[in-house]
């Protein structure tokens, strides 16, 4: 899984976030390929990379120019 994150807003308080998410049977492999251990096993960052590279391609963002506001005249 990736995660991207944008602070939007002038404030920077809202986020924009989206999730990349493969399945493991995607790319062949099992749960079973991951021991639980403290040290990631060499499939895990093999498959680590391919993802982030994916996710980077699937993704495309474009600065969009705000419409300028009118304000109303009273």
């Amino acid at each position: 899984m990736s995660r991207y994150v944008r602070a939007v807003g002038t404030d920077h308080r809202r986020e924009l976030i989206l999730f990349y998410i493969e399945s493991l049977s995607q790319n062949d492999h099992t749960i079973d390929a991951f021991p639980d251990s403290p040290k990631p096993s060499e499939i895990y960052d093999q498959l680590s990379e391919a993802v982030v590279e994916r996710s980077l391609r699937a993704f495309k963002f474009y600065r969009q120019k705000r419409a300028r506001r009118e304000h109303a005249v009273r």
